[in-house]
């Protein structure tokens, strides 16, 4: 579940009579980065591939509001089954965690994280409506018997860096798993981009909030 307050983002304005919502866009080199054409937005997010070798994972997130099908996601679904793979996580399903899109199909949800992998350097392209509220809450898994259960895969919700109200931990450089170390609930997270915490009691809410451009 995902509330919000009002809220509403900065513009400025981008060639004849466009607006982008505060943030760094780079046209023909398609860098990360954002351009809102009212009402809606383009998001891309750059995935390195990881070729013949190994890792190359990245813990994604849509910036979108409503739900996205992967087919709306450009470049998301691999020409070849074998060079993609994408997941949900399920924290209440020990030892089964991971749900694979090719075996069972799933939308992306604004304020959730994701798995994802691809043989070939590709450029994601987010287009909808953007999460409008200055705030986002996402209701966490708690088992106060399972501390596995109280890992949660949470998404920022905005098309901008977000703050989190907790310390969370974030993939390896290289792909191949998760930082042992905390970061700090003070380094802000990029847009499209999904992290792990740990929920600490029942009802305990992840909360983002948009950093102010």
């Amino acid at each position: 579940m995902v509330t919000a307050t009002a809220g509403q983002d900065c513009n400025n304005t981008i060639g004849a009579g466009k607006n982008s919502t505060c943030g760094t866009v780079t046209i023909d080199g398609m860098e990360t980065g954002f351009i809102t054409e009212n009402p809606y937005t383009i998001l891309t997010k750059e995935i390195a591939g990881y070729g013949t070798g190994s890792g190359g994972w990245q813990l994604i997130a849509s910036p979108v509001y409503d739900t996205l099908a992967l087919p709306t996601i450009s470049n998301m679904i691999a020409d070849s089954a074998t060079h993609y793979d994408l997941y949900r996580f399920d924290p209440s399903n020990e030892g089964n965690e991971w749900k694979n899109y090719k075996n069972e199909s799933f939308n992306l949800v604004n304020g959730q994280g994701y798995l994802y992998a691809n043989v070939d350097t590709v450029i994601l392209v987010f287009r909808g409506m953007p999460y409008i509220g200055d705030s986002c809450e996402v209701v966490l898994s708690y088992d106060a018997d399972d501390e596995h259960k109280c890992w949660n895969l949470v998404g920022n919700p905005f098309n901008g860096e977000a703050m989190l109200d907790r310390q969370y931990y974030i993939m390896k450089a290289d792909g191949k798993g998760i930082k042992p170390v905390a970061i700090p609930s003070s380094t802000p997270i990029p847009p499209c981009t999904a992290v792990f915490v740990k929920a600490v009691s029942v009802g305990d809410r992840a909360v983002f909030t948009r950093v102010t451009q």
